[in-house]
């Protein structure tokens, strides 16, 4: 999953966080069953809370594109959380 500003990011609480976390689910299972690393980067974190990382609210900057790049080959590689809350694991073989 993507890194959203998270003004793009539907709220907990509410039936579209509810919607959101059940794909968030859904997805991790088919990962899982299937042996694949699924990544959220779509979260409240150190990148989507800042604006100058985005164009808008769904368009990251290329810093930001190496962030995701990075962070999915240390996900890969440890099948650990980010250290700063990036991102999370929600699958790893």
């Amino acid at each position: 999953f993507m890194p959203v500003h998270v003004a793009a990011q539907a709220p907990a609480g509410t039936p579209e966080g509810a919607r959101e976390a059940a794909c968030k689910r859904r997805v991790a299972a088919i990962g899982k069953a299937r042996g694949a690393v699924v990544v959220d980067f779509r979260l409240p974190s150190p990148i989507t809370t800042r604006d100058e990382n985005y164009w808008d609210a769904l368009h990251y900057r290329l810093p930001v594109a190496a962030r995701v790049v990075a962070g999915l080959q240390a996900a890969a590689e440890t099948g650990a959380n980010a250290p700063d809350g990036s991102y999370r694991v929600l699958a790893h073989p």
